[in-house]
């Protein structure tokens, strides 16, 4: 097992500088996308008002979708905001339900990851209808 210097494993402290740029670049990516989506939908709103309601339908499903991802969007900024929070704080990479250490693998395919898988599961299964 790695060797702890105040909460972060060491191995954990030496790929911070990258889990960093990782989570910055993210963050970025996701506020592009955030005012992309909205200024398409107030593109698309404004354009309905124009027009005759052919296809409302369809239109109003699109419309939907796209809200729904929007929404995504800024619930990851939410994580990668809340993960460089914990970077400032000294203690990514644990676990924020048991303070564990979460597996460097997993912060590597999902940087702004709060909880290690066994608690992650737990709160989506609680969280499930």
């Amino acid at each position: 097992m790695a060797a702890i210097t105040g909460h972060i494993p060491v191995l954990l402290q030496e790929r911070l500088p990258l889990r960093r740029t990782d989570l910055e670049t993210f963050r970025s990516s996701l506020r592009q996308e955030v005012a992309d989506g909205e200024r398409e939908l107030a593109t698309a709103a404004a354009q309905d008002d124009d027009e005759i309601a052919h296809g409302a339908a369809a239109d109003l499903y699109e419309r939907e979708l796209r809200l729904a991802e929007i929404t995504a969007f800024k619930r990851d900024r939410y994580d990668v905001e809340a993960a460089l929070g914990r970077m400032g704080a000294g203690t990514y990479g644990m676990c924020v339900d048991c303070g564990r250490p979460i597996p460097l693998d997993r912060l590597v395919a999902r940087p702004q990851a709060a909880r290690d898988v066994e608690r992650e599961r737990s709160v989506e299964r609680e969280a499930a209808p």
